[in-house]
C-alpha cells in the first residue's frame, strides 16, 4: 500500500488522499459476533495501512469504508473517517434478509387478502405495479441428478455447501423422469425473458392415459419454445407417478400461469408452486457477466 501510495503521489495530476476498503467477506455472516470479529480484523488491516503511509511522510485524511451491510460493526472500529452505506437510506428487503441490517425500510405497502383459493395460496390487492418483482433474492436450489439410489441423492442433497451452511429450511428429493427428450442445458431460449420452475405433487397414481395426453401438450410446436423441460415426479419405488415438475421460459409470470393452468392433469394435483428459477453453474455465471 506505501508503495503504491508514493507512485500516486509521485504523479502528476494525482494526489494521495487515503485508502478505502470493504469488508465484503462479512456481509453475509449470521452470527452477530463471528460477523464484528470479521469487519474487526478487516478493518484493523485498513488502518494499519494508513499508519504506514503517515509514517511514511504521506499523510492519509481518509480511511474509507463498511456499507449498509456491515455499518453496525464499522462504525464503531478505530480509525475510520467514513463510510460507505448508501443504500442503508432506502433499507430494501435485501439488507434485512441477506445482511443482517436491522434499519426500518424507508417505505411499506398497506396490501389486503382478497381471497385464498387454496391452503397454500393467498391473493391480494397488490400485485407487481406496486411490489417489486426483481427477483434478486435467491430463495433457494433445484438439481438434476443422475446418481444410482435414493440414498446417494440424500448424500448430494445434504453436502450441498448451502445446505451444510444452514441456508434452506427444508430439503425435498424426489424421483424424476424427464420425458423431454433433451436435458435443460440443450434448450435455446432468450436469457432476457424470465424463467419459472413448476412443482405439482398429486398424492395418488397418475394413470397412463393422462399421462399420454399431458406429454403431447407439453411437446406441442406451440409450447417448444417456453417448455425448457418437463417430467414427471415419481414415488420412492419409481413407479408410481406423483406430480410433474416443469422448467419455463415465457414472456412473464402470467404467461407461465396460463401455460401451467392447462396442464392435462391440474385436476389431479393436490399442491402447486410456481417459483421464479434460473439457470445455475456457468450457464448463469455468463448470463450475469453479460447483464449490465
Amino acid at each position: 500500500v506505501v508503495a503504491l501510495a508514493r507512485r500516486i503521489a509521485a504523479t502528476d495530476g494525482l494526489a494521495f488522499a487515503g485508502v478505502m476498503g470493504w469488508e465484503a467477506q462479512a456481509v453475509a455472516i449470521a452470527d452477530p459476533a463471528e460477523k464484528e470479529s470479521t469487519v474487526r480484523t478487516a478493518i484493523a488491516a485498513l488502518v494499519a495501512s494508513a499508519r504506514d503511509c503517515a509514517v511514511a511522510g504521506l499523510p492519509c485524511g481518509i480511511v474509507s469504508c463498511g456499507g449498509t451491510g456491515t455499518i453496525k460493526y464499522t462504525m464503531h472500529q478505530p480509525g475510520v473517517t467514513e463510510i460507505q452505506a448508501g443504500g442503508g437510506m432506502l433499507s430494501d428487503m435485501r439488507y434485512t434478509t441477506s445482511m443482517g441490517a436491522d434499519l426500518p425500510p424507508a417505505l411499506t405497502i398497506l396490501a389486503s387478502v382478497t381471497s385464498r383459493p387454496t391452503p397454500t395460496r393467498i391473493v391480494c390487492d397488490a400485485g407487481r405495479k406496486t411490489m417489486s418483482a426483481d427477483g434478486n433474492t435467491v430463495t433457494g436450489s433445484m438439481h438434476i441428478v443422475d446418481l444410482p439410489d435414493a440414498a446417494a441423492a440424500q448424500v448430494f442433497a445434504h453436502d450441498d455447501p448451502l445446505a451444510k451452511g444452514g441456508v434452506f429450511e427444508n430439503i425435498r428429493v424426489r424421483r424424476f423422469e424427464n420425458c423431454s427428450g433433451r436435458t435443460m442445458w440443450q434448450f435455446q431460449g432468450n436469457a432476457n425473458n424470465p424463467r419459472f420452475l413448476y412443482i405439482a405433487e398429486a398424492t395418488v397414481d397418475v394413470g397412463p392415459d393422462l399421462l399420454a395426453t399431458q406429454r403431447r401438450y407439453f411437446d406441442h410446436a406451440d409450447r417448444a419454445d417456453h417448455v425448457i423441460v418437463h417430467g414427471l415426479l415419481l414415488a420412492d419405488d419409481g413407479l408410481a407417478r406423483r406430480g410433474t415438475v416443469i422448467l419455463l421460459e415465457t414472456a412473464d409470470r402470467a404467461a407461465a400461469e396460463a401455460l401451467v393452468a392447462a396442464d392435462p392433469l391440474a385436476r389431479c394435483y393436490d399442491n402447486t408452486e410456481l417459483l421464479s428459477w434460473r439457470f445455475g453453474g456457468e450457464e448463469n455465471l455468463q448470463d450475469l457477466i453479460k447483464r449490465p
